[in-house]
């Protein structure tokens, strides 16, 4: 049986993010529940998470239930630079542009060069590093 390979989906880790931020905006606990959006099987949400927790942008807390069908990931927070990040993200443009540069004949899809895309454009006052 073949196995369908899993790719890092720019635009789920960014709703990912999204939907963190407002959990933490109306002080609601993060559930897995809140993690699910259409379209997206379970398998996809939870790789995007763990590559969200690799870039250091989010936390997340991992469970066993892959094979159920559900979430074996879920955010339980974002970082200090997933704010940046996340700031950064919101900003329709400057998105766009990231994920168009990395999208690109022999660009990496992948959150690192997503990152060094997204602040490219920054300003001297509003560059940022990662801690």
């Amino acid at each position: 049986m073949a196995e369908s390979r899993v790719e890092i989906d720019f635009e789920l880790a960014r709703m990912l993010m999204l939907k963190q931020e407002e959990l933490y905006n109306s002080k609601t606990r993060s559930l897995s529940v809140h993690f699910n959006f259409e379209g997206y099987t379970p398998e996809s949400i939870s790789y995007n998470i763990k590559k969200l927790v690799n870039a250091n942008l989010i936390t997340a807390q991992f469970s066993m239930e892959w094979h159920r069908g559900r979430l074996a990931a879920y955010p339980t927070g974002i970082t200090e630079y997933g704010w940046k990040f996340l700031a950064a993200a919101k900003d329709e443009k400057r998105w766009a542009e990231a994920v168009e540069t990395v999208k690109q004949p022999g660009g990496a899809a992948t959150l690192g060069p997503l990152k060094a895309a997204l602040f490219a454009g920054a300003t001297k006052n509003d560059e940022q590093q990662e801690p």
